[in-house]
C-alpha cells in the first residue's frame, strides 16, 4: 500500500468509527499514519480493504477500532506471494510496488491520472479522487481520459501545452501530427523574455 491508499483506508475507518483519531493532535495523526505505513507497505491495498470490510461486518467488533495488525493478520506480504521471482519496482508517481512486467502499463495509467489530476486542479479547481480512477477498467479509463483531453482543448490557453495536447489526441486518433516546432520555439522564447 502507498500513502494515498493508507489515507483512504484511515478515512474509511473514520466513517465507520467516527471517534477514531478524533481527539488526536495533528502530530499524533501523522505519527499514526507513519506507523501504519511501516506495516501496510508490505501488503496489497485491495486485500487490506477486504479485511477491513470483514472486520466491520463481524458483530463482535461492533464499535471496536481495528488495529493495523487486525487487518493484516490473515494476509501474506506481497513479497511472500511471489513464488516465481519477478523483479519489483516502485512507481515514482504513486509509490506502488509493481512487478517489472506490469510496470509500463501501470506507469502509463499513473502518468495519465497525474495529468488529469493536474489539469482538473489547474483549470477546474477540482481535486480528483485518484484511487477511483485507478479502479476503473482499462476501457472505462481510456474513454474517460480522451473525453477529458478533448474537453481541455477549449480551456488550455498556453500555446505549448495546447500544441502537445492536440498532437496527443491526433496520435491517439491515428491522424497526422503537427510537427511544426517554430510556434513552440517562438512561444518558449517569449516566455523566457518575460
Amino acid at each position: 500500500m502507498n500513502l494515498e491508499q493508507i489515507d483512504d483506508l484511515l478515512a474509511r475507518i473514520k466513517i465507520h468509527r467516527p471517534y477514531f483519531m478524533k481527539d488526536m493532535k495533528k502530530e499524533e495523526q501523522i505519527l499514526l499514519k507513519k506507523e501504519w505505513y511501516k506495516v501496510l507497505i508490505n501488503y496489497d491495498n485491495s486485500e487490506v480493504n477486504f479485511e477491513l470490510n470483514e472486520y466491520l461486518k463481524d458483530p463482535s467488533n461492533d464499535s471496536k477500532i481495528p488495529a493495523v495488525y487486525n487487518l493484516v493478520s490473515n494476509l501474506k506480504k506481497i513479497a511472500n506471494k511471489n513464488v516465481d521471482y519477478e523483479p519489483r519496482v516502485y512507481c515514482k508517481i504513486c509509490n506502488a510496488n509493481i512487478g517489472l512486467k506490469n510496470y509500463q502499463k501501470h506507469h502509463d495509467r499513473c502518468s495519465s491520472i497525474e495529468y488529469l489530476s493536474k489539469m482538473a486542479l489547474k483549470y477546474l479547481n477540482m481535486k480528483l479522487r485518484k484511487e477511483e480512477l485507478r479502479n476503473l477498467s482499462d476501457e472505462e479509463f481510456e474513454k474517460l481520459y480522451w473525453e477529458c483531453c478533448n474537453s481541455l482543448l477549449k480551456r488550455i490557453e498556453n500555446p505549448i501545452e495546447l500544441h502537445f495536447l492536440k498532437n496527443s489526441i491526433a496520435a491517439h486518433e491515428g491522424k497526422e501530427l503537427n510537427l511544426d516546432l517554430s510556434m513552440i520555439i517562438n512561444a518558449y522564447s517569449t516566455e523566457k523574455k518575460i
